[in-house]
Order: C-alpha cells, then sequence, then structure tokens
C-alpha cells in the first residue's frame, strides 16, 4: 500500500494522532501488498514502538512524503541502529534501503473496504509470520536462480 503526499497535511494530522496513540483509520492505494489488501480501501493504523516490531507484522512507514504499508520480513540491529527489511506481499523485491526505526509510523491493526471492517488477530500474526518466511525464501530463490548457470542459457542455445 502506497498513499501518496497528495494531501500532505492529512498525513501530517494522521501522523500525529497515530504517534498520540489514537489508532487513524488511513486511505490505502496501491498493489504491493497483493491478496492480503485484496478490496482494501483503508487501513487501521496504531502507534507501536519500534522495539516491539516484529517478522511478520504490516507497519505504515513514511518515507520522502510517502507512506507505505509492508511486512516485516526481518529485525536487524538494536537501539540507535534497530531497522526493518520490508517487503510486500505481492512484490519479489525487498524495500530498498532498509526502514529505520525513526520512520515507523504505526502498526497495521484493521482494515476496511468493499463493505467489510476487520481486525487483526493473532491468527493474522501467524500467517504473517509464515507470509514473511516465504517472500524471504522467494526473493533468495530468485536470485539464486537467475545466477544459476541453468537459467543463463539463451534461447539460441537451446535450438
Amino acid at each position: 500500500m502506497r498513499k501518496s503526499a497528495e494531501t500532505p497535511g492529512a498525513l501530517e494530522t494522521s501522523a500525529a494522532l497515530i504517534r498520540g496513540g489514537t489508532p487513524t483509520w488511513i486511505p490505502s492505494a496501491g498493489l504491493s501488498m497483493g491478496s492480503a489488501f485484496a478490496g482494501v480501501e483503508a487501513v487501521l493504523v496504531r502507534r507501536i514502538e519500534p522495539e516491539d516490531v516484529r517478522t511478520g507484522m504490516i507497519i505504515v512507514y513514511a518515507r520522502q512524503g510517502i507512506w507505505v504499508a509492508h511486512r516485516v520480513v526481518g529485525v536487524l540491529g538494536s537501539g540507535q541502529e534497530l531497522r526493518f527489511m520490508m517487503k510486500g506481499d505481492g512484490i519479489s523485491a525487498y524495500d530498498n534501503p532498509n526502514v529505520e526505526a525513526s520512520e515507523c509510523v504505526g502498526a497495521v491493526i484493521g482494515l476496511e473496504g468493499n463493505g467489510f471492517r476487520r481486525m487483526l488477530g493473532r491468527w493474522d500474526r501467524a500467517v504473517g509470520l509464515i507470509k514473511a518466511v516465504a517472500g524471504v525464501l522467494r526473493v533468495t530463490l530468485s536470485c539464486c536462480l537467475r545466477s544459476h548457470p541453468c537459467t543463463r542459457l539463451r534461447h539460441d542455445d537451446l535450438a
């Protein structure tokens, strides 16, 4: 999910509310989260301390005036060096560079759209962890296959 700074005042207000402890619905757009956000028009975001972020969670981060909601596939470092490896469920690449703790706006705790509203629970956390591991494996295998000699054959080599 990406939300551009088309209404910077609204994003700043939402960020202030979330960081102040008020869970806030924000509009959702984009395809990078694949089926996890299929039909979702808004996500409910609550404040989370960076130290409490875990692999499998979906967090919203802000970078260069754009908000992105992606899944955490790795937590790196600690303290001042804390950062997160992020990836959309519907794409095969990690967000680059890693997300700094200071860029974290909050965690997604609810989804709304197409006549439904659903809060995320423990089951979603378990599924999120599985999706995070699967995402890492997909990226790793993709990189390995691209460098494997069998995948570097040209069409002419097969004729």
